[in-house]
């Protein structure tokens, strides 16, 4: 597998400062992103929180996807971290080929979204 370069420095220092290795933070990497992934593929009933952080600008954009999506967004908490991004959590409830596709919009509208199921 290769790396660009300042990827792999990153990477480099942050096993460091862990007092690990750059194979053991690659492959625990690797699942979280398979786990979240995979999580969503098969049909069934999910539930879970969204993290969505975006640029003050885009926030219409987001808005947008939210409200074509609110028959499965439970809740949500609108805040701005430190650097002024706009971050939302939602709770989202939904068939989990919804929320995928909740999740795949919001990245679309080139947005930073994690999905975390609660099950």
């Amino acid at each position: 597998m290769s790396l660009e370069k300042d990827k792999a420095e990153a990477l480099t220092r942050l096993a460091e400062a862990l007092g690990g290795d750059r194979s053991s933070l690659i492959s625990m990497a690797v699942e979280e992103f398979l786990e979240e992934r995979f999580h969503l593929l098969p049909p069934h009933p999910c539930e879970g929180v969204l993290v969505v952080s975006y640029s003050p600008e885009q926030e219409e954009g987001v808005f947008k996807v939210a409200e074509e999506f609110k028959d499965c967004i439970v809740g949500k908490l609108h805040m701005h971290n430190a650097s002024g991004l706009c971050v939302e959590i939602m709770y989202v409830r939904a068939d989990s080929s919804r929320i995928a596709e909740l999740h795949s919009r919001m990245r679309r509208e080139r947005c930073g979204c994690r999905f975390v199921p609660s099950h």
